[in-house]
């Protein structure tokens, strides 16, 4: 197809000039250092990519500029295939680079930055003094290039990341589940006594939302001594535990 469109829209010499061929190789080859000086400018080693991979995606995109091209329009082949090289060298960082994706437009901003930082590096060996401008740019775009950190790295101490992120004012969630699923497992328990047990176990402990009343005051409500309610209290505290032994072996409770 791209070599039809060849023939209806320009001379095959002009395309010769450029270097094309229908399979392509001749166009590559002739333009690879314009796509390597792109794919340079994207490129930082801690970006995820090799740059073999912004290679690639550059020569798909100087094919695709090839197929489209006009030179009727009076614009060189360089000047335009350049937009399509860049497109998917962009599109394959923003979606490859970073398990967080960062915009395509502030990929451009970033590349910026990164200059500015290197050459104040440059200055600063060179024992030129402190390339201060773009300061501000640095600070704002740099740290979003950093990728991810785990939480469990540590810095000047032993502390983890985590440790310093957490907030002490919220509820631990590893803490909140294990209550309910004690909970859960409690109510399970207490099912399995007597209507009377139950009631001295809950009343007793505070396990019904109220707050902890001594065995007398139990007694006194149920009509039954303290020592009786101490016996059958033991007896439901027995019984909850051979029901948690079974249970953590597997036996129906």
């Amino acid at each position: 197809m791209l070599e039809a469109r060849v023939a209806d829209f320009h001379s095959i010499e002009y395309w010769d000039s450029i270097g094309y061929t229908p399979d392509g190789d001749a166009l590559v080859s002739r333009h690879a250092n314009f796509v390597q000086a792109i794919a340079r400018e994207y490129y930082h080693p801690n970006m995820g990519l090799c740059f073999e991979d912004l290679l690639q995606e550059g020569f798909a995109g100087l094919l695709e500029a090839a197929s489209r091209f006009r030179p009727e329009r009076g614009c060189k082949f360089v000047t335009y295939a350049a937009w399509w090289v860049r497109k998917p060298i962009l599109k394959l960082i923003t979606e490859q680079s970073q398990n967080i994706k960062i915009p395509a437009y502030r990929w451009s901003r970033l590349l910026t930055a990164r200059a500015l930082q290197e050459e104040r590096l440059r200055m600063a060996r060179s024992g030129r003094g402190d390339a201060g401008g773009g300061r501000d740019v640095m600070e704002r775009i740099i740290p979003i290039s950093r990728g991810e950190i785990s939480l469990e790295e540590t810095f000047d101490t032993e502390v983890s990341l985590k440790d310093h992120l957490s907030d002490a004012r919220s509820p631990d969630p590893l803490h909140c589940t294990l209550a309910e699923e004690t909970l859960d497992l409690l109510q399970e328990a207490l099912e399995s006594l007597d209507a009377r047990e139950r009631r001295i176990l809950e009343r007793h402990y505070g396990l019904d939302g109220q707050e902890p009343v001594t065995l007398q005051q139990i007694g006194d409500s149920l009509g039954l001594t303290r020592e009786r309610v101490r016996q059958v209290e033991q007896d439901a505290l027995r019984k909850l535990t051979r029901w948690m032994r079974r249970r953590s072996r597997g036996f129906p409770a």
